[in-house]
């Protein structure tokens, strides 16, 4: 499956300049081995896990945000009809007539080592500028499929013939990737392919969107589900067992034979329970019995559940999981298993990747993380957001940082900065 390696993001809310995160290791930095969180590939070695600090308002959940608009654009730009307002969120702090556009840019690397570089600017009005780029054969520079700016759109006929003849076809709203994607391209469609299939982006503080793909896995009893429940067993969050049973409608014994048949025709619902040990007065084991999930289990557990079934999923297909705030309602502890499980060569075999953000600083210790998979988020002086990691961050002298420090006090104690400062 493909692996993601870098995403831009500019003039987009907190975001004014461009600013980059990537999963590719330093050549200068220390390489690590794979159970340290990293995969060696064809272009460079990459990490597999990337962790995202700052204060609250630092901008950590707009860099999630911005790529999740990106992707928004792309899935919803083959609906979209002439005219239509595009979504648009410039950075506002900044007295200024016009906005300009924003900017994304994602990279990735395909199954056989090329690179594809995609992105787009767009106002609320227009796609003002739209790029492609993909590495012809594996280690070789890229070289552009298509451009499109102001003036028109330019193709490669011998590397995208797909787009020849509809650079005219396109709305200003629209993307030419979309386009060419709906009529089959196949280069456009494996494109849009990442964004729909290997990408995966949910939130830490929110469920809502994929505990419902969880419950799924369980009541089919796949893989992710056997996966998921091994893992929940392991970290003893005190029940034996978990599954899903669909509930039928109640019907009215009152109805009608026509009412009753169209009632069985509405979809069911599922319930989850979870399966504990009982106890007679004395302390023994009496026997086990089944709860409502939702109503027995804490918010805690309910999460790790509901959020078990994304993080398996991806590692089961070596794709990528993005989350916001991965460490609400989770014990720091429980934080560093579900990390952990990208950083073992053992539990992450096809080298899935797993970016997040946190204020979890129990993350920084115990050497679970290294410098160039420690990112930080903090704001300038115009409130627009700053993205950098601790590997790039140097002595006063210019020298490197020492590779033995305590990340996590020089973290608290404000030496990397992306923390919030207090007045009293």
């Amino acid at each position: 499956m493909s692996k993601l390696l870098a995403f831009t993001v500019g003039n987009y809310r907190s975001f004014l300049q461009n600013r980059t995160f990537t999963f590719s290791v330093p050549q200068s930095a220390p390489q690590p081995g794979a159970d340290a969180g990293s995969v060696a590939a064809a272009v460079s070695e990459f990490n597999t896990v990337s962790a995202v600090y700052g204060a609250n308002s630092g901008g950590k959940s707009n860099m999630v945000k911005a790529m999740v608009t990106m992707r928004r654009i792309i899935l919803d730009s083959v609906r979209i009809n002439e005219g239509e307002a595009l979504p648009y969120d410039p950075f506002e702090l900044l007295d200024r007539a016009q906005p300009g556009p924003q900017i994304f840019e994602l990279s990735y690397l395909e199954d056989d080592g090329r690179t594809v570089r995609y992105g787009f600017k767009n106002t609320r009005e227009a796609i003002e500028a739209e790029w492609l780029f993909v590495s012809a054969t594996p280690g070789e520079p890229e070289q552009p499929l298509f451009l499109r700016d102001s003036e028109g759109t330019g193709i490669s006929d011998k590397l995208f013939p797909e787009g020849d003849g509809l650079e005219s076809k396109v709305n200003t709203n629209r993307l030419f990737l979309s386009l060419c994607g709906q009529l089959g391209g196949h280069i456009s469609n494996s494109v849009i392919s990442f964004f729909i299939h290997t990408l995966k982006i949910i939130s830490g503080v929110s469920t809502f969107g994929y505990s419902s793909f969880t419950r799924q896995e369980f009541l089919e009893h796949t893989p992710v589900a056997s996966k998921a429940l091994e893992f929940m067993r392991r970290v003893q969050l005190g029940f034996e067992d978990v599954f899903v049973r669909e509930i039928p409608r109640a019907t009215d014994d009152e109805e009608d034979e026509g009412s009753r048949s169209e009632k069985r025709r509405q979809p069911l619902f599922n319930r989850t329970y979870s399966v504990h040990k009982i106890y007679d007065p004395d302390g023994n084991e009496a026997g086990k019995r089944a709860f409502l999930f939702d109503r027995f289990e804490s918010d805690g557990t309910q999460k790790i559940f509901s959020i078990s079934g994304p993080f398996f999923d991806v590692l089961t297909r070596g794709a990528v999981l993005v989350v916001d705030e991965m460490d609400a309602k989770l014990h720091p502890l429980l934080s560093q298993a579900l990390v952990r499980l990208f950083t073992s060569e053992e539990t992450n075999p096809h080298g899935a990747q797993l970016l997040f953000t946190t204020h979890d600083t129990r993350l920084l210790a115990d050497d679970l993380l290294t410098p160039s998979q420690i990112w930080f988020a903090e704001k300038d002086a115009l409130e627009a957001t700053d993205l950098y990691r601790l590997s790039d961050i140097t002595m006063p002298d210019g020298s490197e940082l020492p590779r033995h420090q305590n990340v996590e006090q020089n973290y608290i104690n404000g030496r990397y900065g992306a923390i919030p400062y207090f007045k009293y």
